[in-house]
């Protein structure tokens, strides 16, 4: 495809290349696509039905990729487009997984893999379960990051279930969004023995806007290595939240490491009836669970529940404040204890609990100070009415 098909345009910060919509549609003579060598570093945006109806096309490539190419697609831009390739294209040191046209039913990519591209599966029409192992070796296991981009799965519709091996993964900007029928999302294990207790618990950084929006089947996080062996991060940046607005069926969560809830963060998760918090960031829980420190204690700043955070969440029963205790036994091993505590100091901000009904007063960690608290705050929860006073 000659470059002069594409059109250049800035969206924010970003420079796309964009093929316009309908610009392939029906070419029965597109086999093998291969993309200008000037794109190899590029941001590649397709149309609506750019490729439509090309039956015979079975795969985009371009030469000499680059680790900061992306291929974004619109969701119909292949539509009629049969014959594509399941291959998935990596970088060239292989640690990167960039793009992949159609992926298959059942995706598995391997533990040296340390990062997935932006939009990379988005659109997936066949991708049923998605598997990212971790090495049997535990000292591999514990050392890279790893990270899904923005959008990296969007519109997967038939994804149901999701593995993430890896000690931290972190999610961007709606990685999952829309994914109607992703019902488990489970991290922080790969073929690692789940009665190995010497494993720190794993992270799982959701920080980035809307990462499960639109997940309404989602209905369980869990650490793979069994209850409290793995953690929910939300970094200060995630102030915009929402990123399980809509999760109805959500019910199952580990442990939220926040200084904040941001606002609409759980909004409408009708089955959630748990959440247990470490009020404090998620440097300080890595240095204890590197035995830097003894324990991690609630933060001493305000620490606020923001607007409409949980409002909706009829089965809501308990939102429980916890401190981190790590005891080493048996020479290297550590023992890892979650202990009820509260916060100095909260902030409920306006309808933060808005019609929690089941929420029951005696069994949450409210007892801290309450500095400037909007009287809406729990509005529709008949245990707590007079609880914040103007």
């Amino acid at each position: 495809i000659d470059i002069r098909m594409f059109e250049r345009r800035n969206s924010g910060s970003e420079t796309m290349y964009v093929l316009p919509d309908n610009a392939c549609e029906g070419r029965q003579d597109l086999r093998d696509v291969l993309l200008p060598e000037e794109l190899r570093d590029k941001h590649v945006r397709l149309g609506a039905r750019a490729f439509a109806h090309c039956v015979n096309l079975r795969s985009i490539s371009v030469p000499d990729v680059q680790d900061t190419f992306v291929l974004s697609r619109q969701l119909n831009s292949f539509d009629g487009c049969d014959a594509l390739s399941d291959r998935i294209h990596y970088s060239a040191d292989g640690t990167k997984a960039l793009f992949c046209l159609e992926a298959p039913e059942h995706c598995v990519i391997c533990d040296h893999v340390h990062a997935i591209a932006d939009y990379a599966f988005a659109h997936s029409r066949k991708l049923s379960d998605f598997r990212w192992e971790s090495s049997d070796d535990t000292s591999i296991y514990c050392m890279e990051p790893r990270e899904i981009g923005i959008s990296a799965f969007e519109g997967c519709n038939q994804l149901s279930c999701v593995f993430t091996g890896g000690k931290e993964v972190s999610l961007r900007s709606r990685a999952f969004a829309s994914c109607r029928n992703l019902s488990l999302y489970r991290f922080g294990y790969g073929d690692i023995e789940a009665e190995d207790s010497g494993l720190t618990p794993a992270m799982l950084d959701v920080s980035g806007t809307s990462v499960f929006d639109g997940c309404e089947m989602l209905g369980f996080i869990e650490p793979g290595l069994g209850p409290d062996k793995g953690f929910l991060v939300l970094k200060d940046d995630a102030w915009r939240g929402c990123q399980f607005s809509g999760c109805r069926m959500l019910h199952i969560l580990p442990p939220v490491i926040c200084t904040s809830i941001p606002a609409n963060m759980f909004a409408d998760c009708t089955w959630l009836y748990e959440v247990r918090c470490l009020a404090t960031s998620h440097d300080v829980i890595k240095s204890v669970l590197s035995r830097k420190r003894p324990n991690a204690k609630p933060a001493e700043r305000v620490f606020s529940i923001g607007t409409r955070a949980f409002a909706g969440c009829n089965a809501l029963e308990r939102f429980k404040f916890c401190r981190l205790r790590v005891s080493l036994r048996r020479g290297w091993e550590a023992e890892v204890e979650l202990i009820d505590d509260n916060p100095k100091q909260v902030l409920f901000e306006h309808e933060a609990f808005l019609d929690c009904i089941h929420l029951r007063r005696h069994e949450s960690s409210f007892a801290g100070a309450m500095i400037g608290s909007d009287p809406s705050a729990f509005r529709g929860c008949p245990e707590f009415d007079g609880f914040v006073s103007e």
